[in-house]
């Protein structure tokens, strides 16, 4: 990457507006402010910062490179571990929803869900009753409007 984009990415002007600055600096905020709005989903269950990232926003940098653009967000792969290398990407806000803890859903659960639905003698409201989830779900499932990527 040319030096002066990579100065753009890495030092805008006002930070405060960067994309990639708003994401580190509510990343820290969450895990290290016990009256931030989600410190009882981060820090409060004890989610921790890699401790070259924790005041040292270039250092983040250096790992993630540019924000890759509108509609992604920084994800950690092991909901249950720290901000740390190994342990995130960038992902869209469907996918987050499907990594997180209160997600009832998993593959393996949408491909067996498909499969019975496949045989064709059950319904939306047995199929969702059956893997703990309202009919909506069962539905959108079904017809691929969620979990579109995953295939028996």
């Amino acid at each position: 990457m040319p030096p002066d984009r990579r100065k753009r990415w890495r030092h805008p002007t006002d930070r405060g507006h960067h994309p990639l600055y708003r994401c580190w600096n509510n990343m820290r905020n969450r895990c290290t402010d016990p009256t931030h709005k989600s410190w009882k989903d981060y820090g409060g269950r004890g989610i921790k910062i890699y401790a070259a990232w924790l005041d040292d926003y270039d250092a983040f940098c250096d790992y993630v490179g540019p924000h890759p653009g509108r509609g992604l967000t920084l994800d950690r792969i092991d909901n249950a571990g720290d901000y740390e290398p190994g342990n995130l990407r960038w992902a869209t806000h469907a996918k987050q929803i499907q990594n997180s803890r209160h997600a009832k859903l998993t593959d393996t659960t949408v491909v067996n869900m498909r499969k019975r639905y496949a045989r064709g003698d059950i319904g939306f409201a047995e199929l969702a009753k059956l893997f703990g989830v309202n009919t909506s779900t069962a539905h959108r499932v079904i017809r691929k409007i969620y979990w579109k990527g995953v295939t028996p």
